[in-house]
C-alpha cells in the first residue's frame, strides 16, 4: 500500500532540508511565500496521487493573481521539489513535464530597457545632473550592475591599472534585521571581475574620494547629502531603490522618454552589447548571470531580433560572392 503524502507538507520539509541552511534569509522569504500561495492552491493534495494536470492548475490558480513573467518564477519553486521526489521514487513519473506558466495578468513593466537612442539621451541628462544619484544611475547603466552591487561598491573594488571593478559583496540597502551592513552575491557567478570605460572610471575615482576603506562609496554620498529644505533631518537610513526609481522617472519624463527603474538599467545595459555583437557568454558573465540559459531567458526577443540580423548580413554576403 503506497504511502500517503500530504504535498504541501513534503514541500515544507523539502525546503528545511535543501535550502534552510543553504540561501540567504532573503531568498528562503521567497521559497515560503511561494509554500505559502502552493497550500491555497494546492490545499490537501496528496503528493503520491497528483498528476500532470494538478500541477498545471497550481500554475494556473497563481497565474490568476500575478503577471506570466512572475508566475514563470513562481515554477521554478513549484517544480524543483517535485522532480526530487521523481528521482527519490515518490512519484512514479515527472509531473513537472510539459507544465507551462500562465498568466490572466497583464504585466505593468512593459519598458523594461530603453533603445539605444533614448539610453543616450538618459546618460547625456543624467551626465549633466552631477549629484551623486546621477552617477549611480550612470554606473548601472555602463556596467548592469544590480542595484545592491552597485551600492556595495567600495573604493578598494576599484582597480584603476586595470580598468576594472570587482563585485564580491551587496549592500543591504533593506535593512534586513538577520543580515549585516554588507551582504553575499546572490550567487557565486555574481561575484566578478568588469570593465569599464576611462569616463566611467574617472567619475568612480572622483566619488570614491574621502570615501573611508570598507564604506558602501554611494551609501556615504548619500548620508553626506544636505537635509531636506524644510531643514528636518532626512528619515531613511539607507537610499531604497524607490527614491532612485523616482528620481529616474522624473527624467525619463523630463525627456520623454519611456520610464524605467534602476533593474531597468541594468536591462538596458544587456540590451546594448546584444545590439553590438557581444557573444552570449559574454553577456552572461557581464551580467553574473549563473548559466547562458538564463541569459537566454530574459533577452529571448533581442536575440531573436539580433539573429534575424545576422541572417539578413550572411544572405546578403552569399547573394554578393562571386558577383
Amino acid at each position: 500500500m503506497r504511502k500517503k503524502t500530504n504535498f504541501c507538507e513534503y514541500v515544507e520539509k523539502w525546503i528545511n532540508t535543501y535550502k534552510s541552511a543553504e540561501v540567504r534569509p532573503v531568498t528562503l522569504r521567497k521559497w515560503y511565500l511561494a509554500l505559502d500561495w502552493m497550500k491555497k492552491a494546492a490545499g490537501d493534495m496528496i503528493l503520491e496521487k497528483m498528476t500532470r494536470s494538478d500541477v498545471q492548475q497550481i500554475v494556473n490558480f497563481y497565474g490568476r493573481f500575478h503577471s506570466y513573467l512572475t508566475t514563470k518564477d513562481f515554477t521554478r519553486f513549484l517544480f524543483a521539489p517535485l522532480r526530487d521526489a521523481y528521482h527519490d521514487q515518490l512519484i512514479d513519473m515527472d509531473i513537472t513535464y510539459r507544465v507551462r506558466a500562465t498568466s490572466q495578468v497583464k504585466d505593468k513593466q512593459k519598458n523594461k530597457w530603453l533603445e539605444a537612442e533614448d539610453a543616450s539621451k538618459l546618460c547625456k541628462a543624467l551626465e549633466d545632473d552631477h549629484s551623486f544619484m546621477a552617477d549611480l544611475c550612470i554606473l548601472m547603466l555602463k556596467t548592469g550592475l544590480r542595484y545592491a552591487e552597485a551600492l556595495g561598491l567600495t573604493p578598494a573594488d576599484i582597480d584603476t591599472s586595470d580598468r576594472t571593478i570587482t563585485v564580491n559583496k551587496t549592500y543591504n540597502y533593506k535593512l534586513i534585521p538577520e543580515e549585516k551592513e554588507f551582504m553575499p552575491t546572490k550567487n557565486w557567478s555574481s561575484m566578478r571581475t568588469i570593465s569599464v570605460d576611462i569616463l566611467t572610471l574617472r567619475m568612480l575615482q572622483e566619488d570614491a574620494k574621502d570615501v573611508p576603506e570598507g564604506k558602501s562609496i554611494y551609501i556615504t554620498k548619500y548620508a553626506a547629502e544636505p537635509p531636506a529644505k524644510n531643514g528636518r533631518p532626512r528619515s531613511n537610513k539607507t537610499l531604497y531603490n524607490a527614491t532612485v526609481n523616482g528620481y529616474l522617472k522624473a527624467i525619463c519624463k523630463r525627456l520623454g522618454i519611456p520610464a524605467i527603474t534602476v533593474h531597468g538599467l541594468r536591462h538596458t545595459h544587456a540590451s546594448l552589447l546584444i545590439a553590438n555583437g557581444a557573444s552570449i557568454q559574454y553577456v552572461a558573465e557581464r551580467l553574473g548571470h549563473a548559466n547562458t540559459e538564463t541569459t537566454q531567458r530574459v533577452y529571448i526577443h533581442l536575440l531573436e531580433k539580433r539573429r534575424k540580423q545576422d541572417e539578413q548580413k550572411m544572405a546578403t554576403a552569399m547573394m554578393e560572392l562571386g558577383a
